[in-house]
């Protein structure tokens, strides 16, 4: 990216409005990717379904088994979010620009948006004494104790407050266009920042089960990140890899390249790059080879003069 490229006032953000149709019952509607009707990736040839990805959709040149790996932990990792709020609190423009703020025309409204996110962190609770009120606890009238809080990484216009964060879920598991997967209540938002569209949801399950293994996963990442970039780390490699829930559809993923890097003040950058992305990447993990691990985490944001480009992360990428 050329310096001075990435504005604010230029970036066409990538949350979606999920259709009408979204929230009728799950096995009634088409909700196959290929089924959306779309301008930007006309019948979106190079989003892979992540029950369909293997070894050969990499790189020739990349393709081993530790990068393998850690995709198919970021695939397990990767969650849809969706926000059936917009807050009064949300800004009518994007800061310093005169580029509206997504979805700043219907503050106060109850619609239903939808971007991706991450696991970042898992805390155990041994001494559990609060009620859950997951999806299948209020579903059933059974609850559990909460065992586990979860942070999610994701974009800020995605959920941008905590009055949004009370209208907004998050949903393991879609991986396939006929399994609606489970979905947690977001409870807080933490550590947000707005010059670099960012921000993290709170969940809490109970399923102790499932939150070991998502913090068995988190752990696993982390450690083939350190493998890979080792491996990698003076061989110029760009690949780019993003796993995302594209227009509110199960989860794909989409393979390509950066194409530049652009600093910015506080060891802060961005990438732009070639991987696809469409209306609901927003807040998915822009996976770039060479990747340290979470405290580096670039999200996607949207788009500039046709070019995708994430949100400002911090600069221990691929020094």
């Amino acid at each position: 990216m050329s310096r001075g490229m990435y504005d604010p006032s230029l970036v066409q953000h990538e949350v979606c409005e999920e259709e009408e149709a979204e929230t009728e019952p799950f096995s009634t509607v088409d909700r196959r990717l290929s089924a959306k009707k779309c301008i930007k990736n006309p019948g979106h040839p190079n989003f892979i379904p992540v029950k369909e990805f293997n070894p050969f959709h990499l790189p020739e040149d990349t393709r081993d088994e530790e990068l393998f790996r850690l995709v198919m932990f970021l695939i397990h990792l990767t969650v849809k979010v969706t926000n059936k709020h917009i807050s009064e609190r949300r800004p009518e423009y994007c800061k310093g620009t005169d580029q509206k703020y997504p979805f700043a025309d219907n503050r106060g409204q109850y619609i239903t948006i939808c971007g991706t996110g991450t696991c970042r962190f898992v805390k155990m609770i041994y001494a559990p004494s609060k009620w859950c009120e997951c999806q299948k606890c209020t579903t059933l009238h059974k609850r559990g104790k909460v065992v586990a809080r979860i942070m999610i990484y994701t974009a800020k216009h995605v959920v941008y407050d905590k009055i949004e964060a009370q209208h907004s879920t998050v949903t393991f598991n879609y991986d396939d266009s006929t399994d609606a997967g489970v979905s947690f209540r977001v409870v807080d938002v933490e550590k947000t920042r707005v010059d670099s569209d960012f921000t993290c949801l709170i969940i809490d399950v109970c399923d102790v089960k499932m939150a070991e293994g998502i913090k068995k996963m988190r752990d696993e990442l982390y450690k083939l990140c350190q493998t890979v970039r080792k491996k990698y780390k003076d061989k110029g490699k760009k690949l780019t890899i993003i796993v995302s829930h594209p227009h509110g559809c199960s989860k794909h993923i989409s393979v390509g390249e950066w194409l530049e890097r652009e600093r910015h003040e506080g060891r802060m950058t961005n990438y732009s790059y070639t991987a696809c992305t469409c209306p609901g990447s927003s807040g998915a993990l822009v996976y770039t080879l060479g990747w340290r691990g979470w405290k580096s985490a670039h999200v996607h944001c949207g788009v500039i003069d046709l070019v995708n480009v994430s949100a400002k992360g911090g600069d221990e990428v691929n020094d």
